[in-house]
């Protein structure tokens, strides 16, 4: 949330109410029933409720893992990308070895094959007006398919493969999910983030 107000929050929680949560309760439900520990981390100063820095671990591991060796990064000029990029940057600066397991699909090694990364006017860039078509595509088709449940053989899904997709939709199979992600290295990975590259920006 940008502003940490009891106000932002009154409307996030009302907002919430009006969808049918229930479908997700166990991620919106702290939020509609107002739960106390879930509004106080909201407010705390410090914490942050940005999911950018979980979509860029995802979207990283994944680039290294596809490439052969160095790489760049470009993306379309935006205001909204600007904290990706920073953050992005962050991680290529860091010159320290390190390895660590997300997952049995994911894994992320220091330093980065990933050596730069900037913006571009899509108008300037096929490549990039390439992306923004298919990304596109890519969530209209899942709409459709949360509505119809039926993924449309036209659809521009079916031209990846599961393991090409990153997506964040939960999932109650605790025990699937367990042995998903059984030996990962979260916390090891989150003290070497700390200490390794957010701690030079102070």
């Amino acid at each position: 949330m940008k502003e940490k107000t009891l106000d932002s929050v009154s409307l996030l929680i009302s907002k919430i109410r009006r969808l049918d949560w229930q479908r997700l309760k166990e991620f919106f439900g702290p939020l509609a029933f107002n739960h106390p520990d879930c509004i106080d981390a909201i407010m705390t100063d410090g914490i942050s409720t940005d999911a950018s820095f979980t979509i860029l671990n995802a979207l990283i591991s994944r680039t290294e893992m596809m490439s052969s060796g160095e790489y760049a990064i470009e993306h379309d000029r935006s205001k909204n990308l600007l904290t990706y990029n920073e953050r992005l940057n962050f991680l290529i600066n860091c010159d320290k070895e390190g390895e660590f397991k997300h997952s049995e699909i994911a894994t992320i090694s220091f330093p980065l094959n990933l050596k730069k990364v900037y913006q571009i006017d899509s108008k300037e860039s096929p490549s990039v007006q390439l992306c923004d078509v298919l990304i596109g595509a890519c969530i209209e088709s899942v709409y459709q398919l949360m509505d119809s449940k039926v993924l449309n053989q036209n659809s521009v899904l079916s031209l990846y493969q599961d393991s090409q997709l990153i997506h964040f939709i939960p999932d109650i199979d605790f025990e699937g999910q367990k042995k998903f992600r059984k030996g990962s290295q979260s916390e090891e990975y989150l003290t070497f983030i700390q200490n390794e590259i957010y701690s030079s920006k102070l």
